[in-house]
């Protein structure tokens, strides 16, 4: 009788715990023995990605591999020698390293900041957005043989914000998605502006 009750018990705290990290994302795995927190943090590079922003008449398409980028407007193209690493603790703190070079301009790119999970609204489910606050944004250009260094500091509520989908979030890979628009009206016209794209990271 006591081993009966035993194997019950286990069978109900297993099922507990695997009903607990179903897939919040539509391409999560459908069960995972690892908690969100726990996928989510580590250390990620960006492997590939393209985004698709729209003002007014004007698109600019961009697309990422692991050490490009490669912006297209118009008739313009720049390919860009191109790394992200993003670091993501399980303390809620985050920091991106973003390195951006083109003929005679280079860029780095360091933020850090803190994130959180949305609780879920309308269809979202919980845990399936990542809210991402930056506190520090340092730019380092170089431009024509000299260099620049610009810092900037966020606190309270002037801190932007940025939401993401996580479409998938897996031991080793995140894909995170995105789809906004804006409108504005002024003098009787509008003006939409949007974004549409995602990103995957991998470990």
């Amino acid at each position: 009788m006591k081993k009966t009750i035993l194997i019950l018990s286990s069978i109900i705290i297993t099922g507990v715990a695997f009903e607990g990290c179903q897939k919040k994302g539509e391409g999560d795995p459908a069960i995972s023995l690892h908690g969100r927190k726990a996928r989510l943090s580590g250390e990620w590079t960006l492997s590939a990605g393209t985004s698709t922003d729209v003002s007014g008449t004007t698109s600019q398409l961009t697309t990422w591999t692991a050490t490009s980028k490669t912006t297209t407007y118009g008739t313009t193209t720049i390919v860009y020698t191109y790394s992200d690493k993003l670091t993501i603790e399980n303390d809620g703190t985050w920091k991106q390293v973003i390195t951006s070079t083109t003929t005679g301009y280079a860029t780095t790119t360091t933020y850090t900041g803190t994130w959180n999970w949305t609780g879920g609204v309308g269809e979202a489910k919980k845990r399936s957005q990542l809210v991402m606050t930056t506190l520090t944004k340092t730019d380092v250009e170089t431009s024509g043989g000299s260099t620049s260094t610009e810092t900037e500091t966020y606190v309270g509520s002037k801190a932007p914000s940025q939401i993401y989908d996580i479409f998938q979030l897996k031991n080793k890979e995140i894909i995170f998605k995105w789809d906004g628009t804006s409108t504005s009206n002024s003098g009787g016209s509008n003006s939409t502006s949007s974004s549409k794209g995602e990103m995957t990271y991998v470990q």
